[in-house]
């Protein structure tokens, strides 16, 4: 997706910036657009023996309680979402993958700039986990066949997580590439 200028930041804060511009539609109609900006992240669904996904529970501080995810994280500078998802895998569960299949490309809301890459690894191996310091994850298998009522559950509360497994689904019964 190719983005429109962002325009003059009015603050800059640790996880988003947020940006204002004036959006002229005719000489009689103009708004003011504000828009925040964040670093693009990775999402990343492990698969064993084609049964089980391998999500995270974890607490979070944003709504104060525990929540089911998948491994996830912030694409540092210089570095692509496919190596980005292979060190977040290591670093929230532990597996050591290779390489990682492209399952897509999502916005969570057109007023974020922001580009959540999913990504599906088969297999990878177990090693141990690196998490950060507040970090408070652990695996949660789920059964591959559950997917679909696993999105529409109310079990995963993020919109991005919910597509994320509604690609998942596609890709595993065939009808994505």
């Amino acid at each position: 997706m190719d983005w429109p200028p962002l325009g003059e930041r009015c603050f800059e804060g640790i996880q988003f910036d947020i940006y204002r511009r004036t959006v002229e539609v005719s000489k009689q109609v103009r708004f003011v657009q504000e828009t925040a900006s964040s670093a693009d992240i990775v999402r990343v669904y492990p698969i064993f023996s084609k049964s089980t996904l391998v999500m995270t529970r974890e607490y979070r501080h944003e709504v104060e309680k525990t929540v089911l995810r998948v491994a996830s994280g912030t694409i540092e500078d210089g570095e692509s979402p496919a190596a980005a998802a292979i060190r977040e895998l290591k670093e929230e569960l532990g597996f050591v993958a290779e390489s990682v299949d492209a399952l897509g490309v999502t916005v969570p809301t057109l007023k974020v700039r922001q580009k959540i890459h999913h990504f599906v690894v088969f297999d990878p191996d177990i090693g141990n986990q690196r998490l950060e310091p507040s970090e408070r994850i652990q695996p949660w298998p789920v059964a591959v066949e559950s997917l679909n009522d696993l999105a529409f559950s109310g079990e995963v509360v993020e919109d991005g997580i919910i597509i994320g497994l509604l690609l998942l689904e596609r890709k595993l019964s065939g009808r994505i590439g």
